[in-house]
């Protein structure tokens, strides 16, 4: 199935602006990039950002700093992956940003008192502890 790329005036869902970084933003390997959720999961939304950073080692943002040029992928859950091409060196550099969630599993009373759906034994809903996402899944077991 082909997927339509549809111009949005929406902000990203961190709040952060074109010439920020997004919240989160480290490097991560070649192999952290080959196993991310890029090659199993579709993004939600795309994004073209030039950041400025203290360095190109230091992505701390700073608007008297350097200049790098990304392409973002997001996910459902708020995270997402990056990638920036070195043009004069010849090389890609690979990013993950957003929470690095720790979950929790809520008990199924919990959810019916929050208003959370949960359907049963094989179920379990989970909450990051940093930044309140919930997500849920059937492991049928």
């Amino acid at each position: 199935m082909l997927d339509k790329i549809v111009s949005s005036q929406e902000k990203a869902p961190d709040g952060t602006g074109y010439n920020d970084p997004p919240i989160g933003l480290g490097r991560i390997s070649e192999k952290e990039f080959a196993t991310s959720e890029f090659f199993s999961y579709r993004p939600v939304a795309s994004e073209y950002r030039q950041i400025y950073v203290t360095s190109k080692d230091d992505l701390t943002p700073n608007r008297n700093g350097k200049m790098m040029s990304i392409q973002m992928y997001w996910y459902h859950d708020g995270t997402g992956i990056a990638m920036h091409a070195d043009y004069w060196g010849g090389k890609v550099e690979y990013f993950a940003f957003g929470c690095k969630h720790k979950y929790h599993e809520l008990s199924r009373a919990e959810c019916e008192s929050r208003g959370i759906l949960h359907f049963g034994n094989c179920y379990h809903v989970e909450e990051c502890s940093e930044c309140k996402y919930v997500n849920s899944y059937d492991s049928s077991d």
